[in-house]
């Protein structure tokens, strides 16, 4: 799932946010049982603790027991990239941006 805000053309089947998403999920509002789970979970989300904590907790929900969950972005090289405001670009890292996912990781590990 991808809402295709970076890139319209986007071909995902579905276009959402993983919050819209997961709520449709259990709502049985997709073509997918509100019971289906997941082999893989591959979260690159908005790079924001808050909302990557969100997806973590829905993705063990509906996550297999033999199944992985795979976070983007948790190894900032440096205190720059990790920056919570992604357009502060006057900084050593420019562009590059993992914002604060790492948070949301070390939360999950601390707690599963």
């Amino acid at each position: 799932m991808d809402p295709g805000l970076e890139y319209k053309a986007n071909p995902v089947d579905f276009k959402l946010t993983s919050d819209e998403f997961f709520a449709q999920l259990q709502e049985n509002k997709l073509k997918l049982a509100s019971d289906f789970k997941f082999d893989i979970i591959f979260i690159d989300g908005l790079h924001l603790a808050e909302q990557v904590e969100r997806d973590i907790e829905n993705a063990m929900k509906h996550i297999s027991n033999t199944g992985f969950v795979i976070l983007h972005d948790c190894n900032p090289p440096t205190e720059y990239h990790a920056r919570e405001d992604y357009s502060f670009f006057n900084s050593p890292a420019r562009e590059c941006w993992n914002g604060t996912t790492w948070k949301a990781f070390y939360k999950a590990r601390a707690n599963y």
